[in-house]
């Protein structure tokens, strides 16, 4: 938790496995959080005149399986392409679990890309991982260069994130703990998938832009925490990412890759955006009442909700203004 002009707090609780205390310098997978880091750099980008977020798609996506080149660069961050997800189909799960190892290209992909959940770009919303995966694609058509150099040179050394990966394209001397998951059990009990063989690199890598990267709870703070105070992205940027469109729940809006949760906390707005991986949640929120961040990492999936938590750390900081 990150107060501004007071400090970080920050706090680890419970095991990575038997003997093994997690602690607050282990890394751990962020998945959808990654989305709005692509964002960011999208709009770095965009502030360097090599795109507008105004494109549309056809400009590099060209001949590929369910991709309506008209779609905008926009319409892919806010998740109103139309675009179905890939993180459903059947021989998406199955290729990953077949070799927990293997390391994805994100061109890969396009053999499990879904049909349209619609097929009028902008006129509704659905969250998809076939958006995201196809703005990273974009980013390394437009710098000629891997995501990972780009992502690290205009998103990440500006503020600081050492720590943070883009997993598994850049590797980490920090310890990952073990991930423990009731979606790979057939009794529906938590499991170490650690000790079945399970390993980060197929679904970081296949998931790429939608969901690849490792962060500490406290650079992911900062990084919110820069994103949200306008030093890492210029104010019109920030304008462009705030543009909420309606996202299927009530007080929900979803931006350019980021969350609009009205009166979520402690009766207060915040930005957010939370992530999934495989024996892993995390959720984040912004209050831009105070300017506090919040982030929480954990290590496993049966925890759907991380609200409670999150609004129990809110409540202690509801003495601080900007």
């Amino acid at each position: 938790m990150l107060v501004p002009d007071v400090g970080i707090w920050k706090k680890a609780y419970g095991e990575s496995h038997t003997g093994v205390p997690i602690n607050t310098n282990m890394i751990l997978t962020i998945g959808s959080n990654t989305k709005t880091y692509i964002a960011t750099l999208m709009l770095k980008l965009q502030e360097k005149g090599l795109l507008n977020i105004s494109d549309t798609i056809g400009k590099w996506i060209i001949n590929k399986p369910y991709t309506n080149g008209k779609v905008t660069i926009k319409q892919l961050l806010n998740h109103t392409s139309g675009f179905g997800d890939f993180s459903y189909n059947p021989l998406f799960i199955e290729a990953i679990r077949t070799d927990f190892y293997r390391g994805w290209q994100p061109e890969e992909m396009y053999q499990f890309f879904e049909p349209p959940y619609f097929t009028t770009p902008g006129s509704d919303y659905r969250y998809s991982d076939q958006n995201t995966l196809l703005a990273g694609i974009i980013i390394e058509k437009v710098t000629n260069e891997p995501l990972k150099n780009s992502l690290r040179e205009l998103v990440l050394s500006p503020v600081g994130l050492d720590k943070t990966v883009y997993y598994p394209f850049e590797k980490t001397t920090l310890t990952i703990p073990h991930s423990w998951s009731a979606d790979y059990s057939v009794t529906g009990e938590l499991e170490d998938l650690d000790a079945i063989g399970y390993s980060r690199i197929a679904f970081c890598s296949a998931d790429n832009a939608a969901g690849g990267m490792l962060s500490t709870a406290e650079e992911n703070a900062r990084f919110w925490n820069a994103l949200m105070s306008g030093k890492n992205i210029n104010q019109n940027s920030l304008e462009l990412m705030k543009q909420f469109v309606p996202a299927g729940a009530p007080n929900f809006g979803y931006g350019l890759c980021l969350e609009q949760r009205i009166n979520f906390l402690n009766g207060r707005t915040v930005f957010a955006h939370n992530g999934y991986v495989p024996g892993s949640i995390n959720d984040n929120a912004y209050d831009p009442q105070s300017g506090v961040c919040i982030t929480i990492l954990t290590n496993q999936d049966a925890i759907k909700n991380c609200k409670p938590v999150l609004e129990t750390l809110h409540k202690v900081t509801l003495q601080y203004k900007k």
